[in-house]
């Protein structure tokens, strides 16, 4: 099995982004941000003035998704919704598939892609990233009599992904499988239900869901583990220093107010954030629950 790296992913390009933090207006005691000329006149190069146009996914839940009343909701959304506020800006969701998320918003056709999107290195050679705002596990769903308890344990076996996802980089690249591919991360778990693949490499949180939503489906989650090169951040157009200084601001404001950590209790209730991750830029003064 391959050994797990250090939890700081690509450190030296996310402090590269975190440094831009500083170049934007001072928190004030509410936790938001001073209007500054720089606040108030930047050009964060917007495809509509005054619209934070975000492209989503409608099944990623718990980080984004579309809830029973049509809403567009998650961890991901409501914390770049509340970014999005801080900086006075109307905050509009479009739902695409997973796999064009990227190319999308550095297209220009969207300004920030908010889906569980993990900041790899390859990611970062066509797309800028605000700074970590989560972590997550990593698992491995099959059935309840498969025997599987590792990644060691699906090699020869038919494993399914979603298309773009951290979750097929990592069987191909670190596990050297084949994996079978799927448009999204509810087509893969279908296939796994219909007898498509023997055990479906997922998102923890993803997981959790499905299988509390089919709890007479005979399946598990059979194993998991922090993945450390799953840090989440938002994705902005490759050069977008401006926009990607003003999220991290306001993250940052969130993170100190404790706004991230209601939304942490919200959609990933009884987690434990490991001592190791901080959310972020390395200026964030994090209160640890």
């Amino acid at each position: 099995m391959a050994a797990t790296r250090p939890l700081t992913l690509a450190a030296s390009a996310i402090a590269t982004i975190a440094l831009l933090a500083g170049c934007a207006g001072s928190a004030g005691s509410d936790g938001s941000t001073a209007a500054t000329p720089s606040e108030s006149t930047v050009d964060f190069g917007l495809i509509s003035d005054g619209t934070l146009s975000v492209a989503t996914i409608s099944d990623g839940s718990p980080n984004a998704y579309i809830d029973e009343s049509g809403e567009f909701t998650g961890f991901d959304n409501e914390l770049v919704r509340e970014i999005g506020t801080r900086m006075d800006l109307d905050v509009q969701f479009t739902a695409i598939d997973f796999a064009s998320l990227l190319a999308s918003v550095n297209n220009g056709q969207y300004d920030v892609g908010s889906a569980g999107v993990t900041i790899t290195d390859a990611r970062l050679e066509t797309s800028d990233f605000t700074s970590p705002h989560y972590f997550a596990f990593l698992g491995i769903v099959a059935d309840a009599d498969s025997g599987i308890e590792s990644f060691d344990d699906l090699e020869s076996l038919e494993v399914v992904v979603a298309t773009g996802s951290v979750q097929e980089e990592y069987a191909v690249n670190e596990l050297g499988l084949d994996p079978i591919r799927f448009p999204d991360q509810t087509s893969a778990f279908q296939a796994l239900l219909a007898g498509q693949g023997d055990a479906w490499l997922a998102p923890f949180g993803t997981a959790t869901r499905y299988l509390d939503e089919y709890p007479d489906s005979n399946m598990e989650l059979v194993y998991s583990q922090l993945n450390s090169r799953n840090l989440l951040g938002f994705a902005v157009a490759k050069g977008n220093d401006a926009l990607v200084a003003a999220m991290d601001e306001q993250l940052d404001a969130i993170v100190e107010d404790g706004t991230w950590y209601e939304l942490v209790e919200e959609f990933y209730p009884g987690a434990e954030i490991p001592e190791e991750f901080t959310p972020g830029t390395d200026d964030v003064e994090f209160d640890r629950p």
